[in-house]
């Protein structure tokens, strides 16, 4: 056999870049820096926060209603402008055709009109929030939270009194509903 062929059986040797290769890497300053515990105040406030309970959809619906000033106040835009442009149409309409008593007659004509149509539609703010769209509900839920995050609280009557006492998470509240209920309305 000659040296050649010697040389072909041997395993090949392993090269200075296969063992760095397999080699685990140096840890950077950053990769130490992540894995050491936060500092305590940040863990304190991690157990405050999760001592405070979550608010539920159905808490937080709970809640604007009763920030809602007076469940009377009827979310009324839509139905009114219909009823509007019906009264407006007849007015015009009489008027036109016999004059100014006309456009009393298609006032008081379309003014019923407009009413019938829209009987029994008018809804209140809180009615409006529960019908919303589960998705919808879980957007107002997460701002609703978002309000609140500075309030310890451990059930809902704790929260509503905290809230009921506090007339600027009242205003917020109430901004936060009247911004929704009209965008909403501003899209129906």
């Amino acid at each position: 056999m000659s040296l050649r062929g010697k040389e072909a059986t041997k395993p090949p040797a392993k090269s200075l870049r296969v063992k760095e290769a397999t080699k685990p890497p140096a840890k950077s300053l950053r990769v130490k820096e992540a894995t050491k515990p936060p500092a305590k105040s940040l863990r304190v406030k991690e157990a405050m926060m999760s001592l405070a309970r979550s608010l539920t959809v159905e808490e937080a619906l709970d809640l604007l209603s009763k920030v809602w000033p007076g469940n009377e106040m009827k979310a009324t835009v839509r139905h009114t402008r219909n009823a509007i442009a019906v009264t407006g149409f007849l007015m015009a309409i009489g008027g036109l055709a016999i004059g100014p008593p006309g456009l009393a007659v298609g006032g008081a004509v379309g003014g019923l009109i407009g009413a019938y149509m829209s009987w029994g539609k008018f809804k209140s703010v809180p009615q409006m929030l529960k019908e919303l769209p589960p998705a919808e509900k879980e957007k107002l839920r997460c701002q609703v939270s978002d309000i609140l995050t500075d309030l310890k609280w451990t059930d809902i009557k704790e929260l509503t009194k905290q809230v009921m006492a506090n007339k600027a998470v009242q205003e917020k509240l109430l901004k936060l509903t009247l911004s929704f209920v009209t965008h909403k309305m501003g899209n129906a």
